[in-house]
């Protein structure tokens, strides 16, 4: 079997301030998550929501924010068939669930998918010393 070429379509991605001070500090991420997919589909009009098959989402493990993340196709308006997995790989994150859905293209396991990353690196990085939501 001859593997075939995945084609990265476009990238976005969500506004980060240093220290909490972000107007989506206080936004859950999975509304941010379904709000970076909501622009792409905006911004690629000819991608139809009932072509996307997988969605990746990589996060950064706080276990702070991993509640609900399973929620980001849905809150996006995809359809119900459109199935998401996660990975926690710490920095590596965003960048597995890219390979993971084009490896998932080149094998012919599926024609179209999203790969999104979400995390609260000031709360990730502070969960071990204190830190944390307030």
């Amino acid at each position: 079997m001859k593997a075939r070429n995945a084609v990265l379509v476009d990238g976005v991605r969500s506004p980060f301030a240093r220290g909490g001070r972000g107007k989506l500090e206080a936004t859950r991420l999975d509304e941010v998550g379904a709000l970076l997919i909501k622009e792409l589909l905006r911004r690629n009009p000819q991608v139809e929501p009932t072509m996307i098959e997988d969605c990746g989402i990589g996060h950064g493990g706080s276990q702070y924010d991993v509640a609900g993340l399973g929620n980001i196709t849905r809150l996006a308006g995809l359809p119900v068939e459109v199935t998401n997995f996660m990975t926690d790989r710490q920095c590596g994150s965003s960048m597995e669930t890219a390979q993971r859905v084009a490896m998932g293209i080149m094998l012919g396991s599926y024609d179209c998918g999203l790969s999104v990353g979400v995390e609260r690196m000031g709360r990730t990085m502070g969960a071990g010393m204190g830190g944390g939501p307030k």
